[in-house]
């Protein structure tokens, strides 16, 4: 092997070199983004479901409290019975 073939293999090694720690470097970052994603979510899941419980418990309040009303609503003989 001549001294410019060296070189010339020398290059390219530092060149795929440079490109597999630009690819690893990018992975750890795609693996970090991912990982805050996926918190993210369990967060919004979690909040989701609290806000539902919280939801229908004051739905259910607010129905109860409606049919106890109607129960206790005095009748108006000037409307028709339904």
């Amino acid at each position: 092997m001549d001294v410019d073939a060296v070189l010339q293999s020398l290059q390219e090694r530092d060149k795929w070199r440079r490109r597999l720690e630009v690819l690893a470097s990018s992975l750890t970052a795609t693996r970090d983004r991912r990982r805050r994603a996926v918190s993210q979510l369990k967060r919004l899941r979690t909040e989701l479901r609290r806000l539902q419980e919280y939801s229908e418990s004051v739905l259910e309040g607010a129905q109860g409290s409606l049919s106890s009303a109607r129960l206790n609503a005095a009748r108006d003989p000037s409307l028709p019975a339904r």
